[in-house]
């Protein structure tokens, strides 16, 4: 409960007004109504690498292991608990993250199996991944840290042959789209998705804004 509590002054202190108002009615304890509406967003290799950050030390990157998510769940301004990050591992999937010497400043999460967003799940081939997840300290946001981050898994999911990247943003979240924007990212896609005491799942009709969006995706308004 104390992890928690932690969690919503750090909601109220850092989000606008219209993120908060959605992540209220969402419940971050678990109940209530979920609401999403979504963007669904093409990544990659599509332009130059961004600048190196300057930082007063060097750091180090590298994909995460079991040994790091207790530091990532001890996190005040995120509330997801060490036991689901330990869970993500076992299934395959990987976390890239940023060091100052062995504190955890950057990391970013990617799926190999599937787009796992349940407002807007498919399944991936080979050559494509899901992105999700990504988190950067305050001390260190506005350095240049996340997109180089970003485009750093670009390249290293590049060398295991995924080179089609997907990833989610609420609409809402303005500072998220320009990130990826600014990487040349693309909105492929748009959607809502409702969630309604954890049980009853209504979505929207997907909307491709690309011809190149993922074609197995909602079709009509469903309860699942």
């Amino acid at each position: 409960m104390k992890h928690y509590l932690r969690f919503v002054k750090h909601k109220i202190r850092d989000d606008s007004w219209k993120q908060l108002a959605v992540d209220i009615c969402g419940g971050y304890n678990g109940t209530g109504v979920s609401i999403c509406s979504y963007y669904l967003v093409m990544e990659g290799l599509f332009g130059d690498s961004p600048r190196v950050p300057k930082t007063a030390s060097p750091l180090d990157i590298r994909f995460l292991g079991p040994e790091d998510m207790a530091q990532i769940a001890a996190i005040p301004e995120r509330n997801i608990r060490e036991p689901v990050l330990q869970q993500r591992l076992l299934e395959g999937k990987r976390c890239l993250g940023m060091l100052d010497g062995k504190t955890i400043v950057a990391f970013t999460w990617c799926d190999l199996e599937s787009c796992h967003f349940r407002g807007c799940p498919f399944p991936l081939a080979e050559n494509e991944a899901y992105l999700f997840d990504a988190y950067t300290s305050k001390e260190c946001r506005g350095t240049g840290i996340a997109p180089y981050l970003r485009y750093r898994l670009y390249d290293e999911l590049a060398k295991m042959g995924k080179t089609y990247l997907y990833s989610i943003t609420d609409r809402f979240n303005k500072p998220s789209l320009r990130f990826k924007l600014k990487l040349n990212a693309r909105i492929i896609g748009k959607g809502l998705s409702v969630i309604l005491f954890k049980r009853w799942h209504l979505v929207s009709r997907f909307t491709p804004t690309e011809p190149n969006a993922p074609v197995n995706q909602p079709e009509r308004e469903t309860f699942v």
